[in-house]
């Protein structure tokens, strides 16, 4: 596909990183979804 939902998994030298990671996305208005264990996305994962 050229266009559509994608699953893309970041990894971080740090934790501290997330945050700047975030601002840079809403910066250049990346449409996200975060992913957490609350999140039924996440379940689809486990």
């Amino acid at each position: 596909k050229e266009a559509g939902p994608a699953l893309v998994g970041i990894e971080l030298l740090s934790r501290h990183d997330y945050d700047m990671l975030l601002q840079n996305m809403n910066q250049y208005q990346i449409n996200y979804t975060e992913l957490s264990k609350d999140n039924t996305l996440f379940s689809y994962l486990v």
